[in-house]
């Protein structure tokens, strides 16, 4: 998949860890998003202490992440293998507390957000704003949207923070960045079209 290189500005990918029990996805594992560096956010004390986020190259980037309560008690080894297992096999568990995003570029997002159970018994269910998504089910041998990831396309942050929130399991998730155009680059847009038009109607008259 070509990516260009403003979406890798701040698109990024996260796997929530339990302190000491695994590691991170390679950078070419792109579960349901993109494929890039995979920040580890470590569940230490039942939170997640704020920590500076990298982008999908791996680059420093100006975002954090923090969860104040987190309970990363518990171990997924279900049937996944290779980087799946990487992802999915530990999770957050909420008490109501969200995830809080600070210092990311402006623009829109697709959130795809990770959680499900080894077993299939845990639902899990994410919001940011009045949006919600679930999943439920065991693992398939693949990830599926409603099974074990959900989807919140075009997310829209304006003052470079963002809340999540979840009940049940939360493995991880992939921000996928969208800049909004300048009212410059619209403009000229715009005119491009414009121009377009104009030579369409010529050619149509014959002229």
């Amino acid at each position: 998949m070509l990516v260009a290189a403003g979406v890798h500005a701040q698109s990024m990918n996260i796997d929530f860890n339990f302190a000491g029990l695994g590691s991170a996805p390679s950078s070419t594992y792109a579960a349901a998003g993109l494929a890039g560096f995979w920040n580890t956010a470590n569940m230490t004390g039942n939170m997640v202490a704020t920590m500076s986020l990298a982008d999908l190259s791996g680059a420093a980037t100006a975002a954090s992440l923090n969860v104040s309560v987190m309970l990363g008690n518990w171990t997924n080894t279900g049937s996944w293998t290779g980087d799946d297992l990487l992802l999915m096999e530990d999770a957050g568990g909420s008490i109501g507390q969200p995830v809080n995003f600070v210092g990311l570029l402006n623009g829109n997002y697709d959130v795809l957000a990770y959680g499900m159970s080894a077993s299939g018994n845990v639902n899990s269910s994410f919001y940011i704003g009045s949006a919600t998504q679930n999943t439920s089910g065991a693992w398939s041998g693949s990830h599926v949207l409603g099974g074990s990831y959900g989807l919140f396309s075009g997310i829209s942050v304006t003052n470079g923070t963002l809340q999540m929130g979840w009940v049940g399991n939360f493995n991880g998730l992939q921000l996928i960045y969208s800049p909004v155009p300048e009212p410059a680059t619209m403009a000229a847009m715009g005119l491009g079209l414009a121009a377009i038009a104009a030579r369409r109607r010529r050619s149509s008259s014959g002229l």
